[in-house]
């Protein structure tokens, strides 16, 4: 029998999607000072830039998570098929990063092997626990749009910002500069993707609980990381990554926090 939606039915879907959304919104890494004043107005190194590409693990870690939940999910094919789609997106992506990181003088195996920083360390675990631990997928998924939701307007500014003020780090800007520029628009659809998959079928409470959990957790871990960048950066910034990493050690970072919703 095909379920009719009532208006209350309706009504709750809709707030439940316009929390989803505001969470990426009200946790927006742009407007974090790292970004909002240090990249924007140039005020990074070429030192502080590797910093940052060292720091930066998002892109290996999303595709990790892509590449697992997509086994994951074999039994919930909604959710497996929005995963594949944004899996055969993601194809060339991290070789873009590499590219990108290449041109302010970082090898591979310098991003692979760079100490991490608590933050660091942070946003690794939640990726870990979302790929690996969460019993209910939809608390994963709600991690992953939050994390794509920002990426076009970050991409957008990150354009911005290097063309302006760090185009003179790179031997060849436009070639460096497209993993920005592929971001900028592939993940405008990615977004999509994942709100049309909530909204048709993410319908139980305890979904949309576990979703927005999900959001919330992915969303406070990334400004974490800004932070402890920042804070290397700014108070650190002529010393070596693997005195950063010691230096900080005794940090603390945000935990995952349950959401009641």
């Amino acid at each position: 029998m095909k379920m009719i939606k009532t208006h209350r039915d309706r009504s709750s879907q809709e707030n439940f999607l316009t929390l989803l959304q505001s969470i990426p919104v009200r946790h927006a890494m742009l407007s974090h000072t790292y970004y909002a004043d240090r990249w924007a107005r140039g005020q990074l190194t070429l030192e502080g830039m590797q910093l940052y590409c060292l720091q930066n693990r998002g892109e290996q870690l999303f595709q990790e998570a892509l590449c697992v939940l997509k086994g994951r999910s074999i039994m919930r094919p909604a959710i497996n098929g929005v995963i594949e789609q944004n899996l055969l997106d993601e194809i060339g992506h991290m070789e873009l990063w590499l590219t990108f990181t290449a041109g302010v003088g970082l090898k591979a195996k310098d991003i692979a092997y760079a100490p991490m920083l608590p933050a660091t360390k942070g946003l690794n675990e939640i990726f870990q626990y979302f790929t690996y631990r969460a019993k209910n997928l939809w608390e994963s998924v709600g991690a992953l749009f939050a994390f794509e939701a920002q990426m076009p307007a970050i991409s957008e500014a990150k354009l911005e910002a290097l063309d302006c003020h760090y185009a003179s780090f790179f031997q060849n800007f436009t070639v460096a500069s497209e993993y920005y520029e592929v971001h900028r628009e592939a993940d405008k659809k990615h977004a999509a993707w994942w709100l049309q998959l909530f909204e048709e079928h993410c319908l139980a409470l305890d979904d949309r609980k576990a979703a927005l959990r999900g959001a919330y957790n992915m969303a406070t871990a990334l400004v974490d990381l800004l932070e402890g960048i920042h804070r290397a950066d700014k108070t650190h910034r002529t010393m070596d990554i693997a005195f950063l990493a010691q230096r900080f050690s005794a940090a603390t970072y945000q935990q995952p926090i349950a959401i009641n919703a």
